[in-house]
């Protein structure tokens, strides 16, 4: 089975345009981050601005549940599946082809 390359990924999706798509609403800039309210809480009250988002990385974490990782943990993590499936379906839904590595 071949590899996906995460980093040419990174270089062909825009993590804004990834922010879009799932809806998530990042409206306070904080120098190069942007935060808002973590997509893992149920319990949204205080915590409201706790994740957050470098853009220029394309890396997340939230700064009360410790969750962290990149655009494609990120897409698997709020629809369930592991970081491949979640990089086929991003690639597919963006209209790129997978960056595979053999």
């Amino acid at each position: 089975m071949p590899f996906i390359d995460f980093n040419r990924l990174r270089y062909y999706v825009q993590p804004y345009a990834l922010l879009r798509w799932l809806n998530l609403d990042l409206t306070r800039i904080v120098g190069r981050e942007w935060r808002g309210a973590c997509p893992f809480h149920v319990d949204q009250d205080d915590r409201e601005r706790c994740f957050a988002v470098d853009l220029r990385h394309g890396r997340f974490f939230c700064h009360w549940c410790n969750a962290y990782g990149d655009m494609c943990d990120l897409y698997a993590r709020m629809r369930g599946g592991s970081s491949y499936q979640a990089a086929i379906e991003i690639c597919r839904h963006f209209g790129v082809e997978p960056p595979l590595r053999y």
